[in-house]
């Protein structure tokens, strides 16, 4: 059984790609760590 809206909400091409829209969104910058670790704060 399938919610309503469910399959519209996850296919809707206007949506853009989540890790692009995180980049965007969120500001992180990197944080001076030990080069294998990187961290990133708000």
């Amino acid at each position: 059984m399938i919610a309503a809206g469910g399959a519209d909400a996850v296919n809707a091409p206007c949506r853009p790609d989540p890790a692009e829209f995180i980049r965007t969104n969120m500001r992180l910058a990197p944080v001076p760590s030990v080069p294998e670790i990187r961290l990133y704060t708000p």
